[in-house]
């Protein structure tokens, strides 16, 4: 499969905080209302995705890696008992 051709819509690290499982199979309870059935153990990686969404020349999906790689960065610090979330912080979570 070529190299970021499943590109998300929904960031993963959205999707991730609601997983069941661990971070190498990661994955969430769903309801497909189309089929009006339960997926216990959908796979995050399938889901709100599509082929090339952003594009084929990849130029805004890594644009957004690196975005949400930061969000990924700060919520992860907030989780730390300890952490006091700064000002540029704050601002970011804003315009995210």
């Amino acid at each position: 499969m070529a190299s970021n051709k499943n590109q998300h819509y929904v960031p993963q690290c959205y999707l991730k905080k609601f997983s069941t499982s661990s971070e190498s199979k990661a994955a969430i309870c769903l309801y497909n209302l189309d089929r009006k059935k339960l997926i216990k153990n959908a796979p995050i990686k399938n889901q709100c995705s599509k082929n090339y969404f952003y594009g084929e020349d990849l130029v805004i999906e890594k644009a957004l890696q690196e975005i949400e790689g930061i969000f990924s960065e700060i919520v992860r610090n907030l989780e730390s008992k300890n952490h006091v979330l700064l000002d540029e912080e704050k601002t970011f979570l804003k315009i995210f």
